[in-house]
Parts: C-alpha cells; sequence; structure tokens
C-alpha cells in the first residue's frame, strides 16, 4: 500500500499515511463498508480496496482512490476514519487537490453541501 501512496495528494509535507506507522486493522473495513458514509461515496471509488491504511492514537485511517474527475491539482481521495469502539466512521471526507497545493478542497460526507477549504 505504501507505494501506492505515494501517488496520493499530500497534506502539507507529509502523504496520506505514514509509511512507519503501523497498519490499520482491515477488520474494520466491513463495518466502514456497511456505513452510510461509505456508501455516500462508493460510486466514486475506484478501487474497493484501499489505497492507503494506518493507524494513529487508536484511530485507523483508511484512503481510497476516487475515479478522475476534472481537478487542476490532480486526484481525489476520500478518507474514512475508523475507532474499533464505534460501528460507523468518525470522519468521512472527500479531498480534491486545488491548483494551489496548500489549499485542497475538502468535503465532510455527511454533509458534502458544505465544503471546506483547508489551508495546509
Amino acid at each position: 500500500m505504501a507505494a501506492r501512496a505515494a501517488a496520493l495528494p499530500s497534506l502539507g509535507s507529509h502523504p496520506l499515511g505514514a509509511e512507519s506507522a503501523p497498519c490499520a486493522d482491515l477488520g474494520l473495513l466491513t463495518p466502514l463498508k456497511q456505513s452510510p458514509e461509505y456508501r455516500r461515496v462508493r460510486p466514486r471509488i475506484a478501487d474497493v480496496g484501499p489505497a492507503d491504511a494506518w493507524q494513529d492514537g487508536g484511530l485507523h485511517y483508511f484512503v481510497f482512490a476516487l475515479t478522475p474527475e476534472p481537478s487542476p491539482g490532480g486526484p481525489a481521495v476520500a478518507l474514512f476514519v475508523m475507532e474499533p469502539s464505534e460501528p460507523v466512521p468518525v470522519a468521512a471526507l472527500v479531498i480534491t487537490p486545488g491548483a494551489d497545493p496548500t489549499r485542497p478542497r475538502v468535503v465532510d460526507a455527511r454533509n458534502p453541501e458544505r465544503p471546506l477549504t483547508v489551508r495546509l
């Protein structure tokens, strides 16, 4: 997965995921894929397997590459954050790089009509 993560957009100077971080619990993919947040984004997901997965601070992060849409900064990704004790993601974001790499467009899959522009 680390090799595939190199092609993903970056958040600041760190790629999504971390080469030295432990892999996320792939068993959490079952409840993730049954969640309303995943089902909402699923039509755009390019591959059913995550492009990257890691854990940090008790949270498990899963990145999925999305089908290409016109974007000046490159391909978008979906980032889902799972906590083992929760049946649904604690966060579900669609991140689209902008022309300015420090200002990606971030959409909360729970509230997609309110996109955010985040400065990194």
